[in-house]
């Protein structure tokens, strides 16, 4: 999250101008990543996802919510349990 240090009248001034998405920013490999997912919680895979990027700091607080989401969308899974009707068997095929 932005410091309150960082912000000013309740709005940050942190901004994504300077940052560049060119796959550098993770120290972690998807190998420790997998590794990762064994041993933690989703929750504290994030965090630790999160904690490696050398970007995540500088984004602004809206783009830092955007990272973790889409990181739990990429590395959490969610089963969905769904009564078993003729339109969702049929759905499934």
């Amino acid at each position: 999250m932005v410091p309150v240090a960082d912000l000013k009248d309740g709005v940050s001034k942190a901004n994504n101008m300077n940052l560049f998405d060119n796959n550098k920013a993770q120290a972690l490999t998807p190998q420790e990543i997998d590794k990762l997912k064994e041993e933690l919680s989703p929750d504290e895979l994030v965090v630790r996802i999160a904690q490696s990027s050398s970007t995540f700091a500088q984004k602004t607080e809206f783009s830092q919510q955007k990272y973790l989401q889409k990181k739990r969308n990429k590395h959490v899974r969610v089963a969905q349990m769904v009564k078993p009707t003729l339109k969702n068997i049929a759905d499934s095929r």
